[in-house]
């Protein structure tokens, strides 16, 4: 009998050890390195993007994720993410924040291919001597139309960016924080954005884009897919010179013809491009930047201080604002007929190109009859009064509307 009880309690013990040993190996697997996240740190889920970064440099200055954790667009947790960087993984460190609370790392997309994580989520190699890297400015948040408890909707899981087309190179109206909810109205083609309900007060169109994999959504099986609008195209700026007043990029930047939302844009710039800046606006809130005057006549545009880093600006002269364009009247577009709606001011041109004069804009939202597009799809054809051209046409960009019902329309010749 003493024998059998023996070997029960032997049995017995060796089954809980490898229990024990089975559950420590999961722990450690599930932290990258057998740290976890502070209490009330945010982590990113599973199916969340992952960020793209460089492989660290042997023996330079290395951060190893301890867990999966949230890459930001600056040094704290109001930021939007890049991404995930997952547990176990390592990338470069390039300096670290004021309040030494945060590593910034190695992330092309980023504005001055930096990305932000916190110090606790990694453990840092070879770092002491890291520069400190001031932080970019916040960009602004965005208002969501709450939608009704059984309209498609989503929540945003953490701060993203809201844009104005399905994609990463499209320009950005603001950020979405965490828990903010809106309605949805419709998806991406590919299906990674859902189209949101957004303020018109603040967005005329009255809706923008966010990525599906920073967010969760409700009752949207049966929501329509939804047009894209056309990439803007990148426009030109003359490179400052050393020690010039400079402006320079945090995201794709629209550029525009006066200081404010109700001017035209005429083009976009991509993230960490610099320009000289020649003027500020009266409130301060816009930069005029010098350009070729092949770009715009006036030889200078302007941009949002909210998306860029300023150097070297605080003697600019304040500018007058130019005269915003008229605004003609668009005709209503008739029932179930093709139509596109500006998602910004934007020109109404005699022609296909930039080069052809404009007969004014059309403001954010303002929706227009489309009855033709140009011969390489980049522009729309819209019914526009008689009294202000004869044939009653006028062309409008497709990258600044989103098209409903416009397959199939006849192209048009440029004039």
């Amino acid at each position: 009998m003493i024998e059998k009880i023996s070997k029960k309690k032997i049995l017995t013990m060796t089954i809980l050890f490898v229990l024990l040993i089975a559950a420590l190996s999961l722990a450690a697997c599930s932290s990258g390195n057998g740290q976890n996240p502070s209490p009330g740190e945010e982590v990113p889920p599973d199916n969340a993007p992952v960020a793209v970064v460089p492989t660290a440099v042997s023996g330079g200055p290395t951060a190893q994720a301890n867990y999966n954790t949230w890459i930001r667009g600056g040094p704290g947790e109001n930021y939007p993410v890049y991404g995930s960087f997952l547990g176990g993984e390592t990338t470069q460190i390039v300096g670290k924040s004021e309040d030494n609370n945060w590593w910034a790392i190695s992330v092309p997309v980023g504005y001055n291919g930096q990305g932000w994580v916190l110090k606790n989520a990694v453990t840092a190699s070879n770092a002491d001597a890291v520069p400190y890297v001031v932080a970019p400015p916040l960009p602004p948040e965005t208002n969501l139309l709450e939608p009704g408890p059984d309209d498609p909707q989503v929540t945003a899981n953490v701060e993203v960016y809201v844009r104005s087309g399905p994609g990463t190179n499209y320009s950005a109206y603001g950020i979405a924080k965490q828990g903010a909810m809106a309605g949805v109205i419709g998806k991406s083609e590919d299906g990674t954005y859902w189209t949101v309900r957004i303020d018109p007060t603040q967005v005329g169109a009255g809706y923008g884009w966010v990525a599906v994999g920073y967010t969760t959504a409700k009752n949207t099986e049966n929501v329509p897919v939804i047009q894209s609008p056309t990439p803007s195209t990148s426009i030109p700026v003359q490179p400052p010179a050393t020690g010039a007043p400079t402006v320079t990029s945090i995201e794709y930047l629209n550029i525009r013809t006066g200081p404010g939302f109700q001017y035209p844009v005429i083009g976009i710039v991509p993230p960490n491009t610099s320009g000289t800046a020649v003027g500020i606006s009266a409130d301060g809130q816009w930069y005029a930047v010098s350009v070729p005057t092949t770009t715009d006549p006036s030889g200078q545009v302007w941009v949002s201080a909210a998306w860029v880093v300023a150097q070297n600006t605080a003697n600019l002269p304040v500018l007058p604002a130019p005269p915003v364009p008229e605004v003609p009247e668009i005709p209503e577009p008739a029932p179930g007929a093709p139509t596109v709606t500006a998602t910004t001011a934007v020109n109404i041109r005699s022609g296909p190109g930039t080069n052809y004069p404009s007969y004014g804009i059309a403001q954010p939202g303002a929706k227009g009859e489309a009855i033709g597009i140009s011969e390489d799809g980049q522009w729309y054809v819209i019914k526009i009064p008689t009294t202000i051209v004869g044939d009653g046409m006028g062309w409008v960009s497709a990258s600044y509307v989103i098209p409903e019902n416009t397959g199939g329309l006849p192209v048009v010749p440029a004039p």
